[in-house]
């Protein structure tokens, strides 16, 4: 069975809103998802995932068998998401500068490779630390 990995970028603008968008074309197709939510912005991904493949069958292109989507996230979404993060203390948990890091979050300017590494390195530390807390 055919299987196509799509990867699709989320973004967060300055009202909060939900963008997701897919950095590969499929039979020539983008497909990209809008929402006031993660959630609707990923339904309407769907959406429009299905939209294109029922398009795609209509027109006789090949259209994978199975797509599987894998999400990424750029530094706005991720703040916003989880909103209970203090982004300040976090920037210091990530050893960033905070007004950076706060810039970053509010999608003002993105952060550069080796930066992105440290706030992925730091959210996934900070997950193996959440993961790992039993309450007695």
């Amino acid at each position: 069975m055919e299987t196509f990995n799509l990867t699709a970028v989320v973004e967060c603008n300055r009202k909060g809103e939900f963008s997701i968008f897919s950095k590969e074309n499929i039979c020539d197709c983008a497909i990209g998802g809008y929402g006031r939510t993660l959630e609707e912005a990923q339904e309407d991904f769907k959406k429009c995932l299905n939209e294109m493949k029922e398009l795609s069958h209509a027109n006789i292109n090949s259209w994978p068998e199975k797509v599987e989507v894998h999400y990424i996230y750029e530094a706005s979404a991720i703040f916003t998401i989880l909103d209970t993060i203090n982004v300040s203390r976090f920037a210091k948990f990530a050893g960033i500068n905070a007004s950076k890091l706060r810039a970053y979050s509010r999608g003002v300017c993105k952060p550069s490779k080796p930066t992105k590494a440290k706030i992925e390195v730091a959210l996934h530390n900070l997950s193996r630390t959440l993961a790992a807390i039993s309450l007695s």
